[in-house]
């Protein structure tokens, strides 16, 4: 039987340039595919989605048309290109005879929109939906709140962090993303 001396050398294996190659590659894998899930995947604007929720509040009257209303409204954006406007608004219109009526408009608009890299919307079929508590005719919300016309294009338009809600000659409403 063979006696090893106390001050021998441990043995140690010999990692071989083939092994180093396969550890470097096992560890740089999940790193990469992680990295390309957090900015493709993950990430909050993924094709071309944007994500806000806004709320403001909103004023606008004319002598000559003898109007005047005011309300907020509320801007979200949800999953799948789509989103929702919330109006909730009091409505006063003027008649020749001085007399004045008053109505409550509660709707919302659903959208589907495609967004640029800048952020920028283009809203497209819009669908409005009336909730029980909205007294105004859909003439008049279309005259003074909101016109949807299939000539009409209407956009949401991203300058920081607020967003400009309109068509694209004048925008509508305004709000700052939260």
């Amino acid at each position: 039987m063979k006696m090893l001396p106390l001050h021998s050398k441990p043995v140690r294996a010999s990692i071989t340039m083939n092994n180093k190659i396969i550890l470097i590659a096992s560890f740089l894998t999940p790193l990469i595919i992680l990295a390309v899930l957090l900015f493709t995947v993950l990430h909050p604007t993924r094709n071309n989605r944007v994500d806000i929720s806004c709320i403001s509040s909103f004023e606008s009257s004319s002598d000559i048309a003898h109007f005047s209303t005011h309300g907020y409204f509320m801007l979200q954006t949800q999953s799948r290109h789509t989103g929702i406007i919330r109006i909730s608004a009091i409505l006063r219109v003027s008649g020749a005879d001085s007399s004045a009526n008053r109505y409550r408009v509660a709707r919302d608009l659903h959208f589907k929109y495609a967004a640029d890299r800048e952020g920028n919307m283009t809203m497209r079929h819009i669908k409005i939906h009336k909730r029980n508590v909205d007294t105004i005719t859909d003439e008049l919300f279309n005259r003074y709140v909101f016109s949807v016309e299939p000539h009409k294009q209407y956009s949401i338009v991203k300058m920081k962090n607020a967003y400009l809600i309109g068509n694209r000659l004048m925008p509508l409403w305004s709000c700052v993303n939260l």
